[in-house]
């Protein structure tokens, strides 16, 4: 991280003496002193721990549907991959229970940053697809928007999709789902990122071309593939850990390539499309007219592109499908989330405001039938959060409950001082790290002269595993310690890269 910022630092210092040109060498040089003083292009970042929360019920002690009860804990489980974290935090158990409850109640998570404010919404949103999923009546099959998750910009955008693809690509999230409901969940991001805009053209060139960017992705499932690319085979995986890698893996002689499909042509004789056409067992739709075609459960994008997809025929089938679901089927609820609510302010959120309203008459979605999540670090007042989210939703106010969450401090806890502060700012991160058992634990010297009990100077032997013997001794002065002023011996066995344990002799 320091790294990046004092190169980010010297790009603006370039920047600044390339665009405001000085023709006087003093005054080049005077100018070079001052940008070079601290504190003057940037500050010295503040590095804050995030705040632990206090953990609520297990998924199965909350009050829940059986099937929702049954499915977290499933995936939360060993068996289930563990998808999700076994046990919530008391926001998150909260939300589940808030949102999933049969009278409608709107939600706003107001907890900091760090908190898992996105699972408070991911985990109803899986809990409520998997009820319906789980349900005889068979609704499930019947494809719709059953959430959308809109963004103020593309970057959160495509983070959300990362998590997503984490989520509901997982092979036990898509073998539960197909289980219970016949297919997986379907989702898919709609920005001016998704290929490819307009009409599928007759020309095959024209429409390869449109596909392009998926070229990258195509090229390196063939070279991991093939088995003679190390590197290939290492990257693919670590995409796909990061969830970088787009949810075309039916199997793994079938994956993105096989759905993208090479040479011959794109339609048919009757004009039906050949190549780039959702499976069955496809979690993520990847192209726009896949997502014309058939309506994803979960939409992500962002708000200026939601117009557009409002004014525009080709995206009218999206709509119609979702409104045709909900008024064949009136109990179920559209779920809209809006996450980092906080930046709908002024004209952007009036501009919002009305989109939001737009959309439900479109959908034609009755208040019963229209639910509202919302998500900030930033909302202090929690009165003015609820006013704040019934105007940009067009809600009831009282409809809507905050969940704030609880915050957990460590016990005994105090704050610091300046002598503790240079302690801890001596210990050096590259020593702390290192492979070698002996090089951490000199690196962690300065901080026993801030420990709670009197210290000695005395030599230690120190134990650790290495690859060349599995019990290699050394010797390494460290600092001892009294107790009751008689010195304790006491030998340190530490594992290399793992947790050292001290056993007092």
């Amino acid at each position: 991280m320091f790294n990046e910022l004092e190169s980010i630092r010297k790009r603006l210092l370039a920047y600044i003496e390339s665009a405001y040109h000085l023709s006087d060498p003093q005054l080049v040089r005077l100018r070079r002193e001052l940008l070079e003083q601290p504190e003057v292009l940037c500050h010295a970042p503040f590095i804050e721990s995030s705040a632990r929360y206090k953990l609520g019920l297990k998924y199965s002690e909350l009050s829940l549907s059986s099937v929702a009860r049954e499915m977290l804990s499933f995936f939360a489980s060993a068996e289930g991959g563990k998808i999700i974290f076994p046990r919530p935090y008391e926001h998150q158990a909260q939300a589940l229970e808030l949102i999933l409850q049969d009278e409608l109640r709107h939600a706003i998570v107001t907890t900091g940053t760090g908190s898992g404010k996105t699972e408070t919404f991911l985990l109803p949103i899986m809990a409520r697809l998997g009820r319906e999923a789980a349900d005889s009546s068979g609704t499930f099959r019947n494809r719709a928007v059953r959430a959308l998750l809109l963004y103020p910009m593309n970057a959160l955008v495509n983070d959300q999709l990362s998590r997503l693809r984490r989520l509901f690509g997982a092979p036990a999230v898509r073998d539960w789902f197909t289980q219970h409901g016949g297919r997986p969940v379907k989702y898919g991001r709609y920005t001016s990122r998704t290929p490819f805009p307009g009409i599928i053209p007759e020309d095959n060139t024209k429409l390869s071309a449109k596909l392009a960017g998926l070229k990258f992705y195509v090229d390196l499932e063939k070279s991991a593939a093939a088995g003679n690319d190390p590197k290939a085979v290492e990257l693919l995986a670590a995409m796909r850990r990061m969830g970088k890698w787009p949810g075309k893996d039916i199997s793994e002689d079938a994956g993105l390539a096989a759905w993208l499909g090479s040479g011959g042509a794109w339609k048919d004789a009757d004009g039906n499309l050949r190549r780039a056409v959702e499976h069955l067992e496809d979690t993520e739709l990847l192209t726009r007219h896949e997502m014309q075609a058939n309506a994803p459960d979960l939409l992500i994008t962002n708000y200026s592109m939601l117009e557009y997809m409002m004014l525009r025929p080709i995206e009218r089938s999206i709509f119609q499908q979702t409104r045709d679901y909900y008024t064949a089927h009136p109990e179920e609820r559209f779920i809209l989330v809006l996450d980092e609510a906080h930046l709908y302010r002024g004209a952007q959120g009036t501009e919002v405001a009305m989109l939001i309203r737009r959309l439900r008459h479109r959908l034609e979605l009755s208040s019963s039938q229209f639910q509202v999540i919302m998500t900030s670090a930033s909302f202090g007042d929690l009165d003015a959060a609820r006013d704040f989210a019934a105007g940009l939703s067009g809600t009831e106010r009282e409809r809507f409950i905050c969940i704030p969450g609880t915050k957990v401090s460590k016990s005994p806890s105090r704050a610091g001082n300046d002598k503790e502060a240079s302690c801890l700012s001596s210990v050096k991160l590259k020593s702390l790290l290192s492979d070698d058992a002996k090089e951490r634990f000199r690196s962690i010297i300065p901080l026993l002269d801030i420990a709670s009990r009197p210290l000695q100077a005395k030599p230690y032997d120190i134990q650790c595993a290495t690859a060349e013997s599995a019990k290699a001794k050394s010797k390494v002065v460290l600092t001892g310690f009294t107790v009751g002023g008689q010195l304790q011996e006491e030998t340190l066995h530490i594992p290399s890269g793992g947790t050292r344990q001290t056993e007092h002799a």
